[in-house]
């Protein structure tokens, strides 16, 4: 998986990963869109967007979420 500032991508294949990594940070530059380098992560193995935990096996929405939902307070 790759984060990039709000932009999740997973991939399945280390060959799709390396061409896709080019890919849109190419898109990227092309586009003029900036953000902070901190913000980027590359190599995943897991984690979590939009409350939700994702890894490369499963997507699920996160427990604390489920029990705020489950007592109406979200």
């Amino acid at each position: 998986m790759i984060y990039l500032d709000n932009i999740l991508i997973l991939l399945w294949t280390p060959m799709e990963y390396n061409r896709w990594v080019y890919f849109i940070l190419v898109k990227i530059y092309k586009h003029e869109f900036y953000s902070k380098p901190s913000k980027w992560e590359f190599d995943l193995n897991s984690m979590e967007f939009l409350d939700t935990l994702i890894s490369l096996n499963n997507v699920r929405m996160d427990e604390r979420e489920l029990v705020h939902h489950n007592l109406g307070l979200g």
